[in-house]
């Protein structure tokens, strides 16, 4: 629901309660930045989606100064949370996570296992995609950079983490 919300982003078209307060909010904005506010938004509620997908409160304790059960997270839920933290722009999360789980981030990236068993979540390509989907170039370039991810890999689809 919140991924098919995303796409009726339009700051301009908004609608306001005083229609003065639009007016004036709008040109504080200026045009020229309102794709980028219409991006923001539609990314939060991509990212919104895929944690609410996932399930994985994990995430959200390591934002508010907890930690541990990120630390302590079973290897089975890894990649959801990794998956969500791309997702969401949380590089933080995700170098927690490369640093305590290794292993099955490792394993993820060469190819195996998937995110809820969905063969189109799967594999070295899957990270950057959505980290790219959703504005999140910190994240990709970590991913790439770092990781070795691959941004010019085909998914099951056919589409790459560059056509986004």
């Amino acid at each position: 629901m919140l991924v098919n919300c995303s796409d009726l982003v339009d700051v301009e078209t908004a609608q306001a309660a005083v229609p003065a307060d639009k007016v004036r909010e709008l040109a504080a904005i200026g045009p020229e930045n309102f794709k980028r506010i219409n991006q923001a938004v539609a990314a939060a509620l991509d990212a919104g989606q895929t944690a609410l997908i996932n399930d994985v409160i994990e995430v959200d304790s390591f934002n508010v100064g907890e930690p541990e059960l990120l630390q302590a997270l079973a290897p089975s839920r890894v990649l959801e949370a990794f998956t969500s933290a791309c997702a969401a722009g949380q590089l933080e999360v995700i170098v927690e996570l490369w640093r305590t789980h290794t292993e099955a981030m490792a394993a993820y990236l060469a190819g195996e296992g998937r995110v809820q068993n969905i063969p189109e979540k799967s594999g070295r390509w899957y990270p950057v995609w959505v980290a790219s989907l959703n504005g999140r170039h910190a994240v990709v370039k970590w991913l790439l950079e770092e990781l070795g991810a691959a941004a010019d890999e085909n998914s099951a689809r056919g589409g790459t983490a560059l056509g986004v």
